[in-house]
């Protein structure tokens, strides 16, 4: 069913002209793997003053929201870089099983991040205070960065599988 989708985008008219300008694909890729890096770096910021590992100046629940929010500009952006690389090598996506495993981890991650902004928003108070932090938060923390980590990982390997 996949390879028959594929086979359909490939033959798509916006496919053809992807693949006839030849700098729209690395162009797309540069673009992609800097969104991902500002991505984990928000990421990161917001597990290491969570778990108490580098403390926030200020208010800790504006640096959680700001840090959501570059998450989410950082996703849109993702979100249209990968259509790009999907529509020019649409087999080369679907057929990949890390490209499958990364679609399941962000449809693990993404609602995870906005409970998270949820929470945040709901509750700003409630984080300010080291001692208060629940003491599974450094285990949510890794356990957050490490997927979002797995996810870059499974995007590296989409042309080698």
């Amino acid at each position: 069913m996949l390879k028959t989708f594929a086979q359909w985008i490939a033959s798509t008219d916006l496919s053809e002209m992807l693949k006839v300008y030849s700098w729209i694909i690395p162009a797309s890729q540069a673009v992609h793997i800097i969104a991902l890096a500002i991505l984990l770096v928000s990421a990161l910021l917001i597990c290491l003053n969570l778990s108490s590992v580098q403390h926030a100046k200020g208010s800790l629940a504006n640096l959680i929201g700001n840090q959501v929010k570059v998450i989410w500009i950082c996703m849109i952006v993702l979100l249209f870089t990968g259509m790009v690389q999907i529509i020019a090598e649409p087999a080369r996506q679907f057929l990949s099983s890390a490209f499958q495993i990364k679609v399941l981890l962000l449809l693990l991650i993404l609602p995870l991040t906005y409970l998270l902004a949820n929470r945040v928003k709901n509750k700003p108070s409630s984080l300010e205070i080291i001692d208060d932090r629940p003491s599974w938060l450094r285990v949510s923390c890794l356990a957050y960065i490490s997927t979002w980590i797995a996810i870059i990982i499974c995007g590296r390997f989409i042309g080698y599988t």
